[in-house]
């Protein structure tokens, strides 16, 4: 069967090795090392890679569908993604620190085709599960070939899938951008049933055993030292990331809880009942001197007060000390109505930026933990281990287009050592085997690559 170009012209039998075997280490070795020289100019000299894989031809799976005539790979191609996102909607915050996300309901289902309704969202705090502060519609999209679009009904939050884009849907004058689902691919597709890579072109070193292992159980030991310290910096960042977490957690609480809540503003609530208490108190003790003693209001001018007696000039005192309490209150709670018109917006932004000030700290903690795990992984890869090792060579030869090679001055103790690196990824593969035995056949190819195990020299 022919290779067969997909829109991007990559060969479709390679894309339906990697859709099959996803996922498998062999796999990723396999592309990795084909990509080393398919955009070469192959020579004697540079290296070469040459691969054999058994195929055969099978019903194709669900991700390839069919939108105008042409088959599609709907997992891989970069055509192919939601719908919201081929239009232009991507959730997005600190718009009046809001998160806007969007979504599509269903309006009409006719045939083929739905039509719906795209939705933007505020949320308030400002998270993905925050509470809707409101809701608007932005645009009306046309879908082609949804699944079991026939279930569906008006209102109905249209589910999560995978289209591309086509042309336009015109209706009475109106333009709706329109996607396309497409439908399964019936055409058979070859898969993989088995696969191996040689390296053919490749520089082999025959090295002294000796110094390789000690090379290695040397690599292991700063391995180890390396891991040790980075495994210890992992435990602390995942710490910190607890603690991040814990604060992030928290902030989002406190932005989901009434301002009322705050204690500020309950203790100021407090400060102004207690003070209409004292004032009520105040008034009521005021009234009750008046009453008792006669004093008139014009006693409050102080020259009349030497016209009373003792006990009237007393509660005149009473009296004006009480009257200037009063006001002193009344100013009080004129401070207070306004601390309070101002309150809610200074707890909410206190608030909101406590959000943003966690969430940047949850992120770098995140992003300390994902460098330190990237890390670790490279002082345990095989690059570690082999990538300065460069011995003095007892014989160096080179495999042919077959991988095949034959040493000359075979030498007991020896190993056999090489390497190749990727033009388009710069990723290193190693070679470091021991010599075959007496009519042995030995190929460099992805079946033998070196790899880091317990059992490591």
């Amino acid at each position: 069967m022919p290779v067969r170009e997909r829109e991007y012209g990559t060969p479709f039998l390679l894309e339906a090795a990697q859709a099959t075997r996803y996922g498998n280490m062999k796999t990723k070795i396999l592309v990795a090392l084909i990509a080393v020289t398919s955009a070469a100019i192959l020579t004697s000299c540079k290296p070469r890679i040459s691969g054999q894989i058994v195929t055969d031809l099978v019903k194709p799976s669900e991700n390839l569908r069919v939108v105008n005539g042409q088959i599609y790979d709907s997992y891989h191609s970069e055509l192919w993604k939601n719908p919201l996102e081929l239009a232009g909607f991507h959730s997005h915050g600190n718009e009046n620190f809001r998160l806007v996300t969007y979504l599509a309901k269903i309006e009409t289902v006719a045939g083929n085709k739905i039509q719906c309704g795209v939705y933007a969202q505020a949320h308030w705090p400002p998270v993905a599960n925050g509470e809707v502060e409101s809701e608007d519609m932005v645009q009306e999209i046309v879908i082609y070939h949804y699944p079991n679009a026939e279930s569906l009904v008006s209102g109905q939050l249209l589910g999560d899938c995978r289209c591309m884009r086509v042309a336009n849907y015109n209706a009475i004058g109106i333009s709706y951008a329109a996607f396309d689902c497409g439908v399964q691919s019936t055409e058979l597709v070859p898969e993989i049933k088995g696969a191996i890579v040689k390296a053919g072109g490749v520089k082999i070193f025959l090295v002294d055993a000796k110094v390789a292992d000690d090379f290695l159980q040397k690599k292991k030991v700063e391995s180890g030292q390396q891991s040790a310290r980075i495994t210890a910096d992992m435990e602390k960042f995942q710490s910190e990331l607890n603690t991040n977490q814990l604060e992030y957690d928290e902030a989002r609480n406190a932005a989901s809880q009434s301002y009322t809540n705050d204690p500020r503003y309950i203790a100021l609530i407090k400060e102004d009942e207690d003070n209409l208490k004292t004032a009520k108190t105040l008034a009521n003790a005021i009234k009750f001197l008046e009453s008792k003693y006669g004093v008139p209001p014009d006693m409050l001018n102080q020259p009349f007060v030497q016209q009373y007696s003792q006990d009237q000039r007393t509660a005149w005192q009473a009296i004006r000390e009480d009257t200037q309490r009063i006001q002193s209150i009344s100013q009080r709670a004129n401070r207070i109505a306004s601390e309070d018109d101002n309150l809610e917006n200074k707890i909410n932004n206190e608030r909101r930026m406590q959000i943003q000030a966690s969430m940047a700290a949850l992120d770098a903690a995140k992003k300390k933990l994902d460098e330190a795990n990237q890390n670790l992984k490279s002082v345990q890869s095989p690059s570690f281990y082999l990538s300065d090792f460069s011995p003095a060579a007892l014989e160096i030869l080179q495999t042919d287009a077959e991988g095949k090679f034959t040493i000359h001055n075979p030498k007991a103790g020896a190993k056999v050592f090489a390497k190749i690196k990727s033009d388009g990824t710069g990723e290193e593969f190693f070679w470091l085997l021991d010599l075959p035995q007496k009519g042995e056949k030995l190929i460099l190819s992805d079946k033998n690559l070196f790899a880091i195990s317990t059992d490591t020299p």
